[in-house]
């Protein structure tokens, strides 16, 4: 049961928990386990039920307090039970040693250190004051005086309350707290321990401060995250006010640090500046992890509408300097399982947007560019693994921004309704917001938008609307748009008919069974017979591509004629074993026999795989010159994809055609 030399003793993983077990049953022959190996024991101590043995085991941890230190049961949330009547005599003498200080040898550091973690399982009151002397003492480090202060308080927790309030007070200053907890770890702890039942929400809140260590998932980024939901409604609205506080602190310590003027006249750009970049955290300013927990919670209940402006005062001081870390708040992010926004989500975030747009307005940022990070400002919220899932028939919307298309006819009439109550730089406000949110493409929503002239918006709707000279240089500027992805129209490629007869020689080809020819085919038809450009589909209507014009209706007609068993009908089935090539599952015959390039008899060993699964259509793919684009789509003896096909790149051109059987993929 116990392999390895003397100095190596231990109990395999599989057969621990048989030795505890075997422990128990004969405490008298077994002492020797629980001495070889105590580790292994303690991690099954619910089984053994001796006093002797406990003792046995707490005794055998300290004398290898350094091996057990540095494995993986330091690490591991372990709920040893060791608890016995004899324990807390035997953590005692340990630790008292730690009032001299945090020793520099590693044996009886970690002897400390384990004794500390032991006597959270104690619950012995006699050990409060050993363990608050620890906690206390400055000359330990935060892990071990956080250990010490949650066993203390778990001894006694209203005696300790008192002393451990004590020592959190130290930590509101800045330079002993980096020295002492640089990763604010024992800060968290004593937080955690001591609110709410013996600490007011006034001194947790002179506690809060943004994380030193960013990349440190620990106890301090959890009590950000987890506080604002444990706060009383009644003492919501002082942790709001004081949020608000802090980020307009923070932002007017940004501003004065963008004013600054250049030192000596120097050129502005050679000196260092000062000021923070944009994801910099300040002192000033809270946590975005916590700012993201409280905006979470005021706007959840039953009065969160009340909450809303000071919401949109927190939110808008890190949109209006394009922060990275605002994200969208979660209560109006939300759909019920058939995608349908509620109705009182809808008039949260509304309200919200109008909220924005009113602080926006009071800086007198009032234009769609500055309104623009009401749209789009938002960072994407990734959720937390294990986080707690939307309570009821509700899901997280994923949402882009916090108003789209869908609200034009809102923020239009929200604009109009700001006029009409004497609130100009409101009511602009909301007309930039129907402006960024207005789709051109939506009849309803162009004719409500030309139908109301007279809204603060039409100033920048008009724009869609007013005539375009032709000879202005927006004109020219829409023409070399619509035309950059192609040849001068005007000039025509010299090598179409060359194409055209290529695939006429490919199409027969392809009819008699030549599996080379297929691929080449499907290929050679992207290319764009009046320019030379080639465009990869993503559409398996094949008779869609660019270059089918070339073969003549009865070249396809004599196609459908040799091969009549690859008539497809009319239906969004193919059949079996056959991806949908020349369908898309649309209504109309130019969807279904229309198309020449389902299955012949012949290709029997082909398997499906070309059309949906193909290349993302890209904006276009042109070759060097068009002498080259000829020779690499038109040559009659060519075996192998064009240089810049997935064969080259060394993915086999298979993976987005059929191919023959056996062929890898």
């Amino acid at each position: 049961m116990v392999a390895g030399d003397e100095n190596t003793t231990s109990i395999p993983v599989p057969l621990r928990e048989t030795a505890a077990w075997l422990v128990a049953l004969d405490p008298v022959h077994t002492r020797w386990l629980a001495d070889a190996d105590p580790t292994s024991l303690a991690g099954h101590s619910a089984v053994v039920d001796s006093e002797d043995i406990r003792r046995l085991v707490v005794d055998s941890l300290l004398r290898h307090a350094s091996e057990t230190e540095l494995g993986d049961a330091a690490w591991m949330r372990t709920r040893w039970q060791l608890a016995h009547p004899g324990l807390a005599g035997q953590l005692a003498p340990v630790l008292n040693e730690a009032a001299a200080g945090q020793p520099e040898e590693w044996s009886v550091h970690a002897r400390i250190r384990l004794a500390a973690r032991l006597a959270q399982d104690a619950s012995a009151p006699e050990l409060a004051g050993p363990l608050l002397s620890l906690a206390e003492h400055d000359g330990w480090d935060a892990y071990t005086r956080k250990i010490a202060a949650r066993a203390a308080f778990n001894a006694v927790p209203v005696e300790a309350a008192s002393r451990l309030r004590a020592l959190l007070v130290r930590f509101a200053d800045e330079a002993y707290a980096g020295a002492a907890d640089p990763d604010d770890e024992l800060r968290a702890a004593l937080l955690d321990l001591l609110w709410p039942q013996h600490l007011p929400l006034a001194e947790v809140l002179v506690q809060l401060r943004p994380r030193r260590n960013r990349n440190l998932v620990g106890g301090y980024l959890m009590f950000l995250r987890s506080m604002p939901s444990r706060v009383a409604d009644s003492e919501l609205i002082q942790l709001l006010t004081w949020l608000r506080a802090g980020v307009a602190a923070d932002a007017g310590s940004a501003s004065s640090d963008e004013e600054e003027p250049a030192v000596g006249g120097a050129d502005p750009m050679a000196v260092e500046s000062s000021a923070r970049p944009a994801g910099a955290l300040t002192a000033n300013r809270p946590d975005p992890y916590l700012i993201q927990a409280v905006v979470d919670r005021s706007l959840s209940g039953d009065n969160a509408a009340h909450r809303v402006d000071d919401v949109a005062a927190v939110l808008w001081a890190g949109l209006s300097r394009h922060r990275d870390d605002v994200e969208l708040p979660a209560p109006v992010d939300i759909v019920d399982l058939d995608g349908d926004e509620p109705a009182q989500v809808c008039r949260l975030r509304r309200a919200l947007a109008r909220a924005l747009a009113r602080v926006a307005a009071q800086h007198g940022d009032s234009d769609p560019g500055a309104v623009w990070p009401i749209v789009r400002g938002w960072h994407r919220r990734v959720p937390w693994p294990y986080e707690e899932e939307t309570a009821g028939q509700l899901r997280p919307a994923h949402r882009r921004g916090l108003v789209d298309a869908e609200d034009f006819s809102w923020a239009l009439a929200a604009s109009e309704e700001a006029a009409a109550a004497g609130d100009d730089h409101l009511a602009e406000a909301l007309g930039s917001l129907a402006y960024l949110v207005f789709d051109p493409t939506s009849p309803g929503t162009v004719e409500l938008a030309y139908s109301r002239q007279d809204s603060p918006a039409w100033k920048y709707l008009r724009s869609a609307f007013d005539p375009v000279r032709l000879d202005s240089d927006y004109a020219r500027m829409m023409h070399n748009r619509a035309s950059s992805a192609r040849n001068d129209p005007s000039v025509p490629w010299q090598q179409a008919d060359l194409l055209a007869n290529q695939l006429t020689v490919l199409l027969g080809r392809a009819a008699s069974g030549d599996t080379d020819a297929f691929w080449q085919l499907l290929w050679n038809l992207q290319v764009d017979p009046a320019t030379g450009y080639r465009r990869e589909w993503q559409s398996d209507a094949c008779s869609r591509f660019q270059a089918c014009p070339c073969l003549a209706t009865r070249q396809r007609s004599s196609f459908w004629k040799r091969h009549p068993d690859t008539s497809m009908p009319n239906t969004t089935t193919p059949p079996p074993g056959w991806a949908p090539i020349g369908t898309t599952g649309g209504p109309g015959p130019a969807t279904s026999r229309s198309s020449p390039w389902t299955r012949p008899a012949a290709w029997t060993n082909y398997q499906p795989g070309y059309g949906a699964h193909g290349p993302a259509p890209s904006s276009g793919s042109r070759p060097p010159s068009p002498t080259a684009s000829a020779s690499r789509s038109c040559s009659t003896e060519q075996r192998t994809p064009p240089a810049n096909s997935p064969t080259q790149s060394g993915a086999w051109f298979a993976a987005t055609l059929p191919v023959a059987s056996g062929r890898s993929r």
